[in-house]
């Protein structure tokens, strides 16, 4: 049965929201409740998994592939899941003649967020704390560090919110699906736009400023929003895979360290890399403790901190490589996890096929069905739906050189399911990955990139099963 939380919670949210959204500094983001650093990317325990590109802390001749050759060539890519928001370039295909859009599903990661726990610092926090203290940081050591304690404060009390720019990524996502898809949200007799969201304040924030942004729009229109831990485990459904996660974080610990390379981050940050380890136990934490920090400096950039600026492209990409996978293997469609992955997202399809059964009828009032929640909801269901490329499978320490999480997976991403129909009472679907026309599967669509809703159905339905 499904149940909103009408008109109640509908005023106090346009009322508390609509002074939020007007103020960056009181915007929050979310964040998935999992420390980033705890946060996934499982691999196969095959050791051909744990074997690829292992080298000794040496700089390689060997010229990059996959998402290294990315990398280098683009580091401000480097922040694999927590990459802030940009929506896909593409233009949109006309729909066949005599076809209207008349409804929309959804599904939306929340946007750019600050980090869940301090987990994600400490490792470099103890690091670069040890070698400030025993005067082994040069100047550019010292600049690094302050801007690593800059970060780090700047999360006090503000742990898993939304950022400013997050509460942007949503409000820019809604303004555009109401300029490409007016229509939907002008027809008088569907003035309804049901809204679920996460428990995770994140997500209700997202959620918040994409509503109002649409409201504002649209003002006809009529909101019903819920949550709820009912809610919450179908927008983002636990597993049930024991180790799966613990397998993930061995195989990025094994092959950042067998790869990773950080000789030129040294030499810039310390007087004498030759005596770091006379200070630390493990050099290895202090590269990787940088990095994981420096991953969040994108959703937060009202900050104007930049650590990736203190590593050369080669080197990030050695850190970029191993997170990366284990992401993949967290929540992607890897060879050995990717039954339970698949397996978490089937009641969340069921209930896209159920609502746009619902939306369908003549009689339905329902503009669009929104859903906000997290990328441990939106990625097994790219994977069991194989959307976008997502239903493909690898080992997990493969992943790189054909999945690559700030394309698959950023902040904000979303899934849109447009609803056409014509004067016969057809109905066609375009599905929308990131904003972008996209593939399902191996599905044949009628036209371009428009599936007929039986077949596409009939698609879900089966993928659910």
């Amino acid at each position: 049965m499904r149940i909103f939380a009408k008109t109640a919670l509908s005023a106090i949210l346009f009322g508390l929201v609509s002074g939020l959204i007007t103020q960056a500094s009181a915007q929050t983001a979310v964040s998935e409740n999992v420390p980033s650093s705890v946060q996934t990317a499982v691999s196969e325990n095959e050791p051909s998994s744990v074997q690829t590109a292992v080298s000794e802390n040496e700089p390689s001749s060997v010229q990059p592939t996959g998402l290294a050759a990315v990398i280098e060539k683009n580091p401000s890519l480097a922040s694999t899941v927590y990459q802030p928001y940009s929506p896909r370039e593409g233009s949109l295909t006309p729909a066949p003649r005599g076809f209207k859009p008349f409804y929309i599903s959804h599904y939306g990661r929340h946007g750019s967020r600050y980090y869940t726990s301090d987990s994600y610092f400490s490792e470099g926090a103890e690091a670069l704390e040890k070698l400030s203290a025993a005067g082994a940081l040069s100047a550019e050591g010292e600049a690094l560090y302050a801007e690593f304690r800059t970060l780090e404060q700047a999360h006090e009390k503000m742990y898993g919110e939304l950022t400013p720019r997050g509460a942007r990524e949503h409000q820019g996502i809604s303004r555009r699906m109401y300029e490409r898809f007016g229509r939907v949200f002008r027809n008088r007799k569907r003035p309804e736009v049901h809204v679920v969201s996460s428990t995770i304040p994140r997500c209700i924030m997202s959620m918040a400023n994409f509503t109002t942004t649409l409201k504002g729009q649209a003002p006809k229109l009529s909101f019903t929003y819920v949550t709820g831990q009912k809610y919450f485990e179908l927008l983002a459904h636990g597993f049930g895979a024991p180790g799966l996660f613990e397998d993930a974080a061995r195989i990025e610990d094994s092959l950042g360290r067998s790869t990773g390379r950080y000789e030129k981050l040294f030499r810039r940050i310390l007087k004498d890399p030759e005596q770091v380890s006379t200070v630390l136990a493990d050099p290895y934490r202090l590269a990787h403790g940088i990095y994981i920090a420096g991953c969040i400096d994108g959703c937060m950039d009202f900050l104007g901190t930049h650590l990736f600026a203190y590593f050369e492209p080669d080197e990030l990409a050695t850190f970029v490589v191993p997170l990366n996978d284990r992401i993949y293997g967290d929540f992607g469609n890897s060879l050995r996890w990717g039954q339970y992955v698949r397996e978490a997202a089937k009641g969340l399809a069921k209930d896209f096929v159920e609502k746009a059964d619902a939306a369908l009828a003549a009689d339905s009032p329902v503009a669009a069905d929104l859903r906000f929640g997290h990328d441990s909801g939106i990625m097994p269901l790219l994977a069991l739906l194989e959307i976008g490329g997502n239903g493909a499978a690898y080992p997990t320490a493969q992943a790189h050189e054909h999945w690559f999480a700030h394309e698959q997976i950023p902040m904000g991403t979303n899934l849109q399911l447009v609803f056409y129909r014509n004067g016969r009472g057809e109905v066609l679907v375009k599905v929308l990955y990131n904003e972008a026309e996209t593939t399902v599967g191996t599905l044949v669509p009628r036209s371009g990139p428009y599936y007929r809703w039986e077949d596409l159905r009939a698609w879900i339905l089966a993928k659910a099963e």
